[in-house]
């Protein structure tokens, strides 16, 4: 599986846990980075056309990935993310807030 397939198969919530591709995510760690951290970057930019994707979950995929990565690069936008003002990044992101940020940022310190 390619980055661009692996990225396609991780862009929506299909109701299916998405295993194959994030392991070869995991395993395509270096080649896939730098498209995780620009959907990072993209998101936190578009916050109120993400909030009009509810199936979008492309994000929050990058999220978790970047910090099992260890990916310093990512720590700075993922606090940008969240620092931009109002409701919009706790509501593109669920449960993230309260049952995985506390992890996600730990890890990527």
């Amino acid at each position: 599986m390619e980055v661009k397939e692996i990225l396609s198969e991780l862009e929506n919530n299909t109701g299916k846990f998405p295993r194959e591709a994030l392991e070869r995510a995991i395993e395509s760690k270096e080649a896939i980075t730098p498209f995780l951290l620009d959907v990072l970057s993209e998101c936190k930019d578009n916050l109120e056309d993400l909030f009009n994707k509810s199936d979008y979950f492309l994000h929050i995929y990058a999220l978790f990935l970047l910090a099992q990565f260890r990916e310093p690069k990512a720590y700075p936008l993922i606090i940008d993310f969240f620092s931009v003002p109002g409701e919009l990044p706790l509501e593109v992101t669920g449960d993230v807030v309260t049952e995985g940020l506390g992890k996600i940022l730990a890890w990527g310190k």
